[in-house]
C-alpha cells in the first residue's frame, strides 16, 4: 500500500510515537522523507512536537545517521574527513539485511545475531525495517575507545565495513552443505527449492573455493582447466597431462588426472555458502553520513512501522506486528543503558585481523598495486565488457552494489561526472525497483568530493553474485572490467592506425 497524508498524520501525531522518535534522534543527523524527496540536510529533531510539525508538512518517514555528532547542524555538503572526525562522537554498528524471501530474511538475520552473541555481545538489538528486511544494531558503547592507538570513533566507515565482512564470513559456520540439500542452522532446504526461490544457480550460492586462500573456482573449471601455480593464469584442459603456461611459459603439472592447482599452490577445494547471493547487506558499502530508517518510522510502500522487538522472536516475527495499531514499545533499539561497555572489543579486533573473502570492493581495489591512469578520451559503451553491459540493462536485485560498480567503472574509463550521473539516471529507470534519485546523485557527489580513482571490484566475485558474469575469450585473460575496455579500445585504435599507414603507402 502507498501511504497518504491522512494515514501518516494520524500515526505521527500519537504522543508515544513522537516521543520514541524524538528520544532516538539525540546526537544524530536526521533525514526527513517527504513522499518523493528528502528534505534539507543536515536536520535535527529535538522535541516530540518536531515530529508532528514535519508530519503536517507531509513527511512520510524519518531516517537518521549511524554516526553520532556533537552538533549535527555543523555538517555540510563537501565537509572534509578531518572536520567530520572533529565533531563525530561515535557510531553505532547497523547491519541492514534485505532479502526478497521473507523466511530467509528472518533466517539470515537470526544467523547474524547468533554470530554477534557468540562473540560475547549480548546487547545486540534488532528491529523490522518496515518492508522486506531487518536492522541489527550494536551501540557504540559496546566497542573499546581505541584499537592499535587509533580512536574508534574515527573508524567510520572502515569499522562497520570490516565488521560486516567478518560476520558475513562467520555466518558460514551455521550452513551445512549436503549432497542434495542445505541446512541453515537446522532449517533444511533442497537445492531445487533454493533455485526456485532466488533464481540463483547452486554454483553462485555455494561456490567452490580454495581451502587455503579462499579463491573461488567454478565447478566446471575444476575438471576442465589447469591453473598455473606460478602466475595464476588458467589454461583449458585437453587429453594431455601437462600444459605450457601461455603467460609465464612454465610447465603446469597437475598431481593427478582431474586435479588442478590453485594459484596459491593448494590442491584442496571445498564448497562454501555465499550469503550475498541471496541477501543484500548494505553495511558492506556504506559511506560517511549514511542513514537508515529510524525506529517507529513508517515505511512508504508497506505502510508498516519499523518496530524494535526481541532477538528471541526473529524466526517467528510476523509483519502483522508492525501495523500501527499493533506496535508495542517494550523493546529499545540500540539500548545504551543495557550495553556493557567494551563487550564488543573481541569482535572488533577479530574483524580487523580478518582477511575477509567478502571484502568491501573499495578496499580490494585500493589494495591493487597497479596504478591505472584515467584515459583522456572517454571510452564508449561499445567497448564495455559483457558484465557492465548486462548491468546497464537494468536489474531486479543488487542495485546498490551495481551503483558502486558502475560509478567506479565509468570514471576509470574516462567519463566525466556529469556524463556518469546522466547515464546512471537513465540506467536507474530500467531497474525493476529504481533507487531513489537522491541516493544515486548523492553517491555521485560523494565520489566527486573524495577525489579518489578507485577501480571497480575485480572479475568474478561480485559479478557472479549479481548474475551478470558472462565471460568471453578476453574475459579469461583480464582481472578487472576496466582492463577489458582499455584493451578493446586500444585494439580498435591500432587497427585504425594500421589502416591509415597502408592507405598512405598506397598513395
Amino acid at each position: 500500500m502507498a501511504v497518504d497524508i491522512s494515514y501518516t498524520l494520524s500515526y505521527y501525531k500519537r504522543k508515544d510515537v513522537a516521543e520514541a522518535i524524538a528520544g532516538f534522534a539525540r546526537q544524530k543527523e536526521i533525514g526527513v522523507f517527504f513522499g518523493e524527496r528528502f528534505g534539507k540536510r543536515p536536520d535535527v529533531i529535538t522535541y516530540p512536537n518536531d515530529v508532528l510539525s514535519f508530519a503536517q508538512r507531509r513527511a512520510s518517514s524519518f531516517h537518521c545517521s549511524e554516526e553520532r555528532w556533537s552538533n549535527p547542524l555543523l555538517l555540510y555538503s563537501g565537509i572534509s574527513r578531518k572536520e567530520m572526525d572533529e565533531i563525530r562522537e561515535g557510531w553505532d554498528f547497523i547491519l541492514d539485511i534485505d532479502c526478497p524471501h521473507w523466511d530467509f530474511s528472518r533466517i539470515i538475520t537470526n544467523l547474524f545475531v547468533k554470530a554477534i552473541k557468540e562473540h560475547g555481545v549480548n546487547s545486540v538489538t534488532v528491529k523490522f525495517s518496515g518492508n522486506k528486511g531487518f536492522h541489527i544494531g550494536v551501540a557504540f558503547e559496546a566497542f573499546p575507545k581505541t584499537i592499535n592507538d587509533v580512536s574508534i570513533k574515527d573508524l567510520f566507515p572502515e569499522g562497520p565495513r570490516r565488521l560486516a565482512s567478518y560476520l558475513l564470513d562467520y555466518t558460514r559456520n551455521y550452513v551445512r552443505i549436503k549432497p542434495d540439500s542445505v541446512s541453515f542452522d537446522n532449517k533444511e532446504y533442497s537445492f531445487e527449492d533454493l533455485q526456485i526461490m532466488f533464481g540463483v544457480s547452486n554454483e553462485n550460492m555455494f561456490p567452490m573455493k580454495c581451502v587455503k586462500c579462499g579463491k573461488s573456482m567454478p565447478k566446471t573449471e575444476l575438471n576442465n582447466v589447469f591453473t598455473c601455480p606460478y602466475c595464476g593464469n588458467s589454461e583449458s584442459r585437453g587429453e594431455e597431462d601437462h600444459k605450457i603456461c601461455s603467460k609465464c611459459g612454465k610447465i603446469i603439472k597437475p598431481s593427478s588426472p582431474g586435479m588442478i592447482l590453485c594459484a596459491c599452490g593448494s590442491k584442496e577445494f571445498r564448497q562454501f555458502f555465499n550469503p550475498l547471493s541471496i541477501v543484500e547487506v548494505d553495511t558492506v558499502l556504506i559511506a560517511p553520513r549514511h542513514m537508515y530508517r529510524m525506529p517507529y518510522s513508517l515505511h512508504e510502500k508497506s505502510g508498516l512501522v519499523s518496530v524494535p522487538f526481541s532477538t528471541k522472536d526473529i524466526l517467528t516475527f510476523e509483519k502483522n506486528s508492525a501495523k500501527p495499531e499493533n506496535i508495542e514499545f517494550n523493546h529499545v533499539f540500540l539500548n545504551q543503558k543495557d550495553t556493557v561497555k567494551g563487550e564488543a572489543a573481541d569482535l572488533l579486533v577479530r574483524a580487523f585481523d580478518f582477511n575477509p573473502d567478502v571484502e568491501d570492493p573499495e578496499s580490494v581495489s585500493l589494495a591493487s598495486k597497479k596504478k591505472y591512469e584515467i584515459p583522456d578520451q572517454a571510452i564508449s559503451e561499445e567497448f564495455f565488457p559483457p558484465c557492465i553491459k548486462k548491468i546497464l540493462l537494468g536489474l531486479e536485485d543488487g542495485r546498490k552494489r551495481s551503483l558502486f560498480i558502475l560509478l567506479n567503472f565509468l570514471r576509470n574509463v574516462g567519463w566525466t561526472y556529469e556524463n556518469i550521473q546522466d547515464r546512471l539516471v537513465e540506467w536507474n529507470k530500467l531497474n525493476k525497483e529504481p533507487l531513489r534519485e537522491t541516493v544515486l546523485k548523492g553517491h555521485v557527489r560523494y565520489h566527486r568530493q573524495v577525489k579518489k580513482s578507485v577501480l571497480p571490484p575485480n572479475c568474478r566475485g561480485y559479478y557472479e553474485e549479481l548474475r551478470v558474469c558472462l565471460p568471453n575469450g578476453l574475459c579469461q585473460k583480464i582481472k578487472n572490467p576496466v582492463s577489458y575496455s582499455k584493451i578493446m579500445f586500444d585494439i580498435k585504435n591500432k587497427k585504425k592506425t594500421r589502416s591509415r599507414v597502408r592507405h598512405n603507402k598506397q598513395d
